[in-house]
């Protein structure tokens, strides 16, 4: 191999070695620099839920995050909502209400009276 037959070389590698280390370690690299709203609103999107309401609490093994149980099909699920301290949500949730959420920042809440 001659020299700039080499330096291509080494650069294509650098260049895949950059490319893996951002696939791999990117969202790494977004939680430890991001701000804790930003945290909040990304792992509150990657939520999905649905179900009735059981309980609703402050979760004071967890730095008193407020948190509801969730049932469904049988199967209780506890849902942390680090973000709620901020929003009407948390005052307009009662027990036995329904509740669905898909891969959004929405959240679907119904209530029969």
């Amino acid at each position: 191999m001659n020299a700039i037959t080499r330096i291509i070389f080494f650069l294509f590698i650098a260049i895949i070695i950059i490319f893996i280390i951002k696939i791999a370690y990117g969202s790494l690299y977004d939680e430890a620099f991001s701000s804790y709203e930003c945290w909040c609103q990304r792992k509150t999107k990657e939520l999905q839920f649905v179900g009735l309401i059981k309980n609703k609490f402050v979760d004071s093994s967890n730095h008193n995050i407020n948190a509801i149980e969730i049932i469904n099909n049988g199967r209780s699920d506890f849902v942390h909502f680090p973000y709620l301290e901020e929003s009407d949500l948390w005052n307009r949730i009662k027990v036995n209400d329904s509740i669905k959420k898909a891969r959004t920042i929405y959240i679907s809440l119904s209530r029969t009276v």
